[in-house]
């Protein structure tokens, strides 16, 4: 597999944990309410509406990769490393802890995400 393809497996799980942060961000300050104006004034949040443009971006990304690789290949690898992106930035940006099982299914994954990688 050549760097680009390796660059854009590593890219679209970071973009996707970028717009995830970004909604969490949108949803900070408010409770989720499924009525009109707090569903329309959620919409309307910066943050929100970034995090979709970001999600769109990561789509694009996901479309040239699977162009490049095979399906199951993509997904394995793309899953794999986004579990790992989650978990370090949920650890550093959100202050979420990570218990030592957590910390070896880490580990597996990454051992799966360089199998697949490799293979």
């Amino acid at each position: 597999m050549n760097f680009a393809k390796l660059a854009a497996v590593a890219l679209l799980p970071s973009i996707t944990m970028v717009a995830q942060l970004l909604f969490r961000s949108a949803l900070d300050d408010r409770e989720m309410k499924f009525e009109p104006g707090a569903l329309f004034r959620l919409a309307t949040h910066p943050h929100l509406i970034m995090g979709v443009a970001m999600q769109g971006l990561g789509f694009v990304f996901w479309l040239w990769i699977i162009s490049k690789l095979k399906l199951a290949e993509a997904f394995g690898m793309v899953g794999g490393v986004f579990y790992i992106v989650v978990a370090v930035v949920s650890y550093f940006a959100l202050d979420e802890s990570l218990r030592p099982l957590q910390i070896i299914g880490l580990i597996t994954i990454s051992l799966g995400v360089t199998a697949l990688a490799l293979g």
